[in-house]
């Protein structure tokens, strides 16, 4: 299992011990004295992965040297903007809002012929010719149940950033 602080060791790797920029070698290396407990070979995953995220998340940066080998520095400092997020505009809320009353419908819909279908299984001579179906159905309903809940999740943090 991942350590919660395997990132911010690397990171604070990088920045104190090597601001110019550094190979994965040379992280490991110091990460290794942090946690003998590690094996090489687990030091290592830790490390490379974490250094991937790092650059991922923007605070580091890559480029393949000469003997295309993986040369990490930290990224340039960008003057961050406002913590505080952009309003959604009453625009954009009301589409969205509209698209989750569309993945509502298209849910309740799904719902209703997978309901259905299970109905006709119980009859024994459809049974044979509904159990296919009954399945692409319930995958169906599967996906819109996603689909509905995203839309939720989305529309209570539009609807919390204009509070």
């Amino acid at each position: 299992m991942r350590s919660a602080n395997v990132s911010s060791d690397v990171l604070q790797i990088v920045k104190q011990d090597f601001p110019d920029g550094c190979y994965l070698a040379q992280v490991l290396e110091k990460y290794l004295e942090m946690h003998p407990d590690l094996t090489h070979k687990q030091a290592r995953i830790k490390v490379d992965k974490s250094l991937r995220f790092q650059e991922k998340k923007g605070y580091l940066r890559s480029v393949l040297d000469e003997g295309l080998k993986r040369r990490y520095s930290l990224a340039p400092v960008e003057p961050t903007v406002s913590s505080t997020q952009e309003v959604p505009s009453e625009q954009l809320l009301n589409k969205y809002r509209q698209k989750s009353k569309e993945a509502h419908v298209k849910l309740a819909s799904a719902k209703s012929q997978w309901e259905h279908l299970k109905s006709f299984q119980q009859i024994p001579e459809l049974k044979a010719y509904v159990d296919d179906l009954v399945i692409e159905a319930e995958q169906e309903l599967n996906q819109l149940v996603g689909i509905d809940v995203a839309y939720e999740k989305l529309l209570k943090k539009l609807e919390s950033s204009c509070v």
